[in-house]
């Protein structure tokens, strides 16, 4: 089965932020708009994900705080990476498309999202993901938020895990292994394809 799909990802030292992003309405919406399927793994819950990650990143000395200046303004944030953001983002038109605006399209994507948090988070870190159909862009996407602190070791999370290059070649191994071939997708004249890295 045919699929276009494009992931990227993002290191965040605010995990209470990137979650409260994920799950809370933007403005304008009714309560229960902002996605459509929430999901957990290794044992997080996403009502409780965030308060997990704390008492992670505290069990292991990892919660500390810095200030930093981001433009005119002092901004608290964590004194370590708290998490990484991946983006699994699916074409709406074309070969390969995930239909927004269909219930069956809403699973799949959801599956997969949770399929590659299983492939980037491994069996220690704790993980959310939530699939939405509200973005700008009007695609199907889903958000996944993997806990930096390995909870049985107190590692770190390897970075390189999710560089680009990285985090596609595990995309496409997923894809694969659940039966889908990414396709080329044309946007605005340029081609991308996550076996192009």
């Amino acid at each position: 089965m045919l699929l276009a799909a494009v992931v990227l990802a993002s290191p965040t030292r605010n995990s209470a932020a990137l979650d409260a992003y994920l799950r809370n309405e933007k403005e304008g919406q009714m309560a229960g708009e902002r996605f459509v399927a929430a999901s957990g793994i290794n044992g997080a819950v996403p009502e409780f994900a965030e308060r997990q990650r704390r008492d992670n990143r505290k069990r292991w000395g990892k919660n500390g705080a810095r200030q930093v200046l981001k433009g005119d303004r002092a901004v608290t944030e964590g004194e370590f990476v708290q998490g990484y953001h991946v983006i699994m983002s699916h074409a709406r038109e074309g070969m390969g498309r995930l239909d927004p605006n269909s219930t069956e399209d809403w699973e799949t994507a959801h599956e997969l999202a949770v399929a590659l948090a299983r492939k980037v988070a491994g069996k220690a870190r704790f993980g959310t993901i939530y699939t939405q159909r509200d973005g700008s862009t009007g695609c199907l996407h889903s958000h996944l938020h993997i806990d930096s602190i390995d909870k049985f070791t107190g590692r770190s999370f390897d970075s390189s895990h999710v560089k680009h290059s990285a985090l596609v070649e595990t995309t496409n191994q997923m894809l694969e292994e659940m039966g889908y071939q990414q396709v080329l997708v044309s946007t605005t004249r340029e081609y991308w394809s996550l076996s192009d890295g």
